[in-house]
């Protein structure tokens, strides 16, 4: 029996590892406003607290993506990644009050029914 973390698990952990670094990441370089190059606005964000929050949420997430596509076909894993799109732009118009049309949303609609067809394959 195999005493690892099984496959759905690390996969899951790997997508909201994911969409909370990219989350964390935006938090924290909007306190420095519109980055316009590396310059000392740009170091002041980048040694943001939820930037390197952010940082070190994706470094974890490879982790357990690692695990993740070392336990299947890495062309029905891949396609999962796309979840995290659907889910930054909901949290994102909760949180950063991103827009949210119906084309975006009918978008996302599009993009969970192609992760439900991938995961029955």
């Amino acid at each position: 029996m195999n005493k690892g973390i099984p496959f759905w698990m690390a996969l899951s952990i790997a997508l909201l590892l994911g969409v909370a670094g990219q989350i964390s990441l935006k938090w924290g370089v909007r306190q420095e406003g519109k980055l316009a190059g590396f310059n000392i606005q740009f170091l002041r964000a980048f040694f943001n607290p939820y930037v390197l929050l952010g940082l070190f949420a994706y470094a974890v997430s490879s982790l357990f993506w690692l695990i993740s596509i070392s336990q299947a076909e890495l062309s029905f894993v891949y396609p999962f990644i796309s979840l995290n799109f659907a889910l930054i732009a909901i949290l994102s118009w909760l949180l950063f009050h991103d827009a949210m049309g119906p084309y975006r949303l009918l978008g996302i609609f599009f993009i969970c029914l192609g992760v439900i067809f991938v995961s029955l394959s």
